[in-house]
């Protein structure tokens, strides 16, 4: 498939980029590349212009071996129909783009080996020593993680020292109610923020508002210490390092999975912290899956 040189600027990219552009910069560097390949296979014909039919055709056509990068382009198609200003038909494209999910899912399942992570118990340990260690920032990154099941960018937050600061779309907070005793967790920039707005969660936990308390006053007096997020650019190198035998977020969440897979409640709420389908969760994230590929979009 010949390559796109240049970004185009034709009115439909133009609409899918700003409806994504409080997007994290993964989501939104996957869409434009997803776009300009779905593009190119329609001949620079807009996706909105053609039929279900035409677009299923175009990405066959392609003969593409990967079925993730064939899921991903389907996904792009029915991202730009499903746009406000077009809200055209994509059942023919989401059964497509399912079936190829199954293939995906079943792929795993069957040629990835079991891999050796720790136990639950091991992360939570681990989380408690950077406590007892002082070290409150680590402590924060591994608590949310754990109790969140948060992604890397939703560590990107700002701290703040008034409910009314706590606006803006495209950022992630942490507050400290002083009267009800309890850190308000705030985010309005994480991966399905477009699908189920900000999510708002209260902790209670003496120990997260210790730490909280002191990176707080940290900030207050300017110190660099206080600097939670130093270097945004590698934000998921940067919060590895706080994790287990830096194993990372997305195996953490396999460990959380793996200790809660038959609670199906517990399922239901790590679900809707991660703004992920059950299915998808324990299709990618089971311990029993050695998978190292990101999810379909």
């Amino acid at each position: 498939m010949p390559r796109i040189s240049q970004i185009p600027t034709n009115d439909e990219y133009l609409l899918l980029a700003d409806a994504y552009k409080n997007s994290g910069k993964s989501t939104q560097s996957a869409y434009r590349s997803n776009y300009f390949k779905m593009y190119n296979a329609l001949n620079n014909r807009e996706i909105h212009t053609v039929s279900e039919t035409a677009i299923i055709d175009a990405v066959d056509a392609l003969n593409i071996k990967n079925v993730n990068t064939k899921s991903a382009l389907l996904n792009i198609a029915v991202v730009v129909r499903r746009l406000p200003e077009y809200e055209l038909k994509v059942s023919k494209l989401v059964i497509q783009r399912e079936k190829l999910r199954e293939v995906i899912i079943e792929h795993i399942k069957t040629n990835n080996d079991a891999i050796n992570l720790p136990s639950y118990s091991d992360i939570v340990n681990h989380m408690d020593s950077l406590y007892t260690t002082g070290d409150y920032r680590g402590y924060i990154i591994n608590y949310l993680l754990i109790h969140f099941q948060t992604r890397n960018q939703d560590l990107n937050f700002t701290i703040v020292s008034n409910k009314r600061d706590m606006n803006g779309i495209d950022k992630n907070f942490l507050w400290l109610n002083i009267k009800k005793k309890m850190v308000v967790y705030k985010r309005s920039m994480y991966k399905t923020n477009k699908i189920y707005g900000s999510l708002i969660q209260e902790i209670t936990d003496k120990k997260f508002i210790t730490a909280f308390r002191f990176i707080s006053r940290l900030q207050k007096k300017n110190d660099p210490k206080g600097i939670f997020i130093k270097n945004v650019s590698s934000l998921a190198a940067y919060i590895m390092r706080y994790t287990l035998n830096g194993l990372g977020e997305s195996k953490y969440v396999k460990i959380i999975i793996n200790h809660f897979k038959n609670d199906l409640q517990a399922l239901k709420q790590i679900s809707a912290n991660r703004g992920t389908s059950i299915a998808t969760l324990i299709a990618f994230y089971d311990i029993n899956n050695n998978n190292n590929e990101k999810p379909p979009l």
